[in-house]
C-alpha cells in the first residue's frame, strides 16, 4: 500500500497553501492512468485526471489559508508548517490503509513525500515530530521531485493543485475580479495587488509576509 503527499500554492501571494495525500495499492495503475507531476500538465488534462483520481482513490486535503499562514509564520518556517500539515494527513490516511488491507498483509505502508527542503531528511524529521500514528509498519521515502518520480505523489500533486485552483476561482467570484493565478510570478496577480491590496474583500486571502507585499504596500498599511 502506498501513500503520496504533495502541495500546491507554496509560492503564491493570494490564496491557500494546499497539501494533499492519496492512497493507492498500485503505482503502475496510477501511471497508466496518466498521473504526472501537476506542473507538467495543462489545466484541462489536470482537471480530467483529478476527476478520475478523486473518484477512484481515497485521499485527504488540508487547506492552510492566508490569514492562518500570516499568523503562524510569525513563529514557524514554511517548511515547518508544511511538515505539520503533512503529519495531519498521515494521521488521517494511515488508519484508513490499516483498516483496508488484508489482515494477513504485513507489508510496509510506503509513504512518498515531495520535500521542499534541499535536504529531504530534514523535512522527514520535521514530519516525524508531529505524526501521532504508530509508524512501526510505515516506511518513508522523502525526496526532492518525488512528485515527478513516483505516481502516487504525482496523483497527490494533481489533487492538491486542482483543489487550490478551484479555491482560487471561488475567491475570484467573491472579489469579482480575475487576478490570475495568485502567484508572484503572474503579472495579472501583481497588477491586481498594486491597485487592490487594500480592498477589504481580498485582504483575508493575501499572504502579508511575502516580499511581494512588502514591495507594494505603504508603511503601516497592514498594521491596523
Amino acid at each position: 500500500m502506498f501513500i503520496g503527499i504533495d502541495e500546491a500554492g507554496r509560492g503564491c501571494v493570494i490564496g491557500p497553501l494546499v497539501i494533499a495525500g492519496l492512497i493507492s495499492n498500485s503505482q503502475t495503475k496510477l501511471k497508466n492512468l496518466g498521473a504526472r507531476d501537476s506542473k507538467l500538465l495543462v489545466p484541462s488534462s489536470r482537471k480530467k485526471l483529478y476527476d478520475l483520481i478523486s473518484t477512484r482513490y481515497d485521499y485527504a486535503v488540508e487547506y492552510i489559508y492566508a490569514d492562518e499562514l500570516n499568523d503562524i509564520m510569525k513563529r514557524y518556517s514554511l517548511n515547518e508548517i508544511e511538515a505539520m500539515y503533512a503529519a495531519k494527513l498521515l494521521d488521517k490516511l494511515i488508519p484508513v490503509v490499516r483498516q483496508s488491507r488484508d489482515n494477513n498483509n504485513h507489508d510496509k505502508i510506503k509513504v512518498f513525500i515531495d520535500s521542499p527542503d534541499p535536504v529531504p531528511k530534514k523535512f522527514e524529521n520535521r514530519i516525524l515530530k508531529y505524526v501521532k500514528s504508530g509508524l512501526s509498519d510505515v516506511e518513508f521515502i522523502v525526496e526532492n521531485k518525488a512528485d515527478v518520480n513516483y505516481p502516487v505523489a504525482s496523483a497527490a500533486s494533481i489533487i492538491a493543485k486542482v483543489s487550490r485552483d478551484m479555491e482560487i476561482e471561488r475567491i475570484k467570484k467573491e472579489v469579482n475580479y480575475d487576478f490570475g493565478s495568485g502567484y508572484t510570478s503572474d503579472p495579472m496577480t501583481t497588477k491586481y495587488l498594486k491597485h487592490h491590496f487594500l480592498d477589504k474583500n481580498i485582504r483575508p486571502y493575501i499572504r502579508k509576509r511575502w516580499s511581494t507585499i512588502d514591495n507594494l504596500r505603504q508603511p503601516k498599511i497592514f498594521d491596523f
